[in-house]
């Protein structure tokens, strides 16, 4: 099961359902502490993670989940409208697989991503 965060439901369940037309299942949270719950009880094959989130932004939750054990080797791509450089940098140190920016990357840059992501290749997080 793929993981999509995002506070904007409608963009969660677009990429959910792209996701799961391809090949793994996906599931939906719109927040960081709703992904941190869901990940309690199930262990995702990938998370696709907004960084711009009220709340909890998606470094702080892909902090925590690097401080878990059960979660700390989970692929992470995040993906986000804006390409704030201080947060890419601490996803990158965080050991994110990928920075993605909505708008500009197509669906299909996406998938592969989230395909790398999944195959162990970490690519050059801008």
């Amino acid at each position: 099961m793929i993981l999509v965060v995002d506070d904007n439901a409608d963009t969660a369940e677009a990429l959910a359902k792209l996701l799961a037309n391809v090949g793994p299942s996906a599931t939906c949270a719109v927040d960081g502490p709703g992904a941190l719950s869901i990940m309690a009880t199930v262990r995702p094959e990938a998370v696709v993670l907004d960084s711009h989130m009220p709340g909890m932004s998606g470094v702080e939750v892909l902090r925590e989940m690097r401080s878990r054990s059960t979660l700390a080797d989970v692929p992470v791509v995040m993906y986000s409208a804006y390409p704030d450089a201080d947060a890419i940098r601490a996803a990158r140190d965080l050991g994110a697989a990928d920075w993605l920016v909505k708008g500009c990357d197509e669906w299909g840059d996406v998938l592969q991503a989230i395909a790398d992501a999944l195959k162990g290749a970490t690519t050059a997080v801008a």
